[in-house]
């Protein structure tokens, strides 16, 4: 009898000594990205979308190793406009330092540093003791995988998700089907923009709605006119990727387009 439950105690620790975060339900939280978003988690559970969180810091060599397998991922699955939403929490450091990280590391994904944009408290919070830690929570708010740990190449990643019934889906749907129009049939320029950006459509445009990574609208403008070249001012969004969707006589027409500074 002794023996039995030695090896239940030790299971049971072993189990959590692997686990970065010894929780296994979400603790819900508000951030502010570095391109100025506000990211509730509990918005985007209701939502019915797993989330996946990257908690990292900008020096870290594991994580700088980690983190483009991890944009793979992201894009394979939709770019947050799919099944699954992926997050980068850092700690410790700046809006300015995570912006030179994702530059440098080809993050394209939501990052929220540790100073400005609330990711210390959410280390703190999911108690972090190593980086890279790379959690999985479904649309129930439970930590269904507490670290992923080791990822060998993305679809390392894309395998597990799938296992959870995740699928694959284009970045530039944004949760609608991929067009059947020709690519230039809605034509920007510039792209990327540091303000307005000139649109020109084969067909007539009789309303714009903009979007950014995370799905939400930005910006609406109706064009009653139904015009083929016009101009969208993003001037007062902050840097970003955002996307914009152009409906059509035919149909929906979705372009991506990067805000600069």
């Amino acid at each position: 009898m002794k023996r039995t439950l030695f090896f239940l105690f030790s299971l049971f620790f072993f189990s959590f000594l692997t686990a970065q975060t010894p929780l296994t339900q979400a603790v819900d939280f508000t951030v502010t990205t570095i391109d100025g978003e506000e990211i509730v988690l509990s918005d985007i559970l209701a939502g019915g979308q797993y989330v996946v969180i990257d908690f990292f810091f900008t020096t870290c060599p594991p994580c700088q190793a980690t983190a483009p397998l991890v944009n793979e991922a992201y894009e394979y699955f939709g770019c947050n406009s799919g099944d699954v939403f992926f997050l980068a929490m850092d700690t410790g450091d700046t809006d300015e330092e995570c912006e030179a990280f994702d530059q440098t590391y080809g993050v394209h994904y939501p990052t929220v540093s540790g100073v400005e944009g609330g990711g210390n408290e959410v280390n703190d919070d999911y108690q972090i003791g190593a980086y890279p830690t790379v959690i999985l929570i479904n649309p129930d708010g439970e930590i269904v995988e507490m670290d992923i740990w080791p990822i060998p190449d993305a679809q390392f990643l894309i395998d597990l998700f799938e296992s959870y019934g995740l699928t694959q889906q284009e970045c530039t749907s944004v949760g609608v089907a991929e067009s059947s129009l020709p690519p230039d049939y809605v034509r920007l320029s510039p792209n990327p923009t540091s303000g307005p950006v000139s649109v020109s459509a084969e067909g007539p445009v009789t309303e714009v709605t903009v979007t950014d990574a995370a799905g939400r609208v930005v910006l609406t403008a109706n064009r009653p006119d139904s015009a083929t070249n016009f101009d969208i001012d993003l001037s007062t969004l902050p840097q970003g990727s955002y996307f914009i969707r152009f409906q059509t006589e035919k149909e929906l027409v979705v372009k991506h387009v990067e805000k600069v500074e």
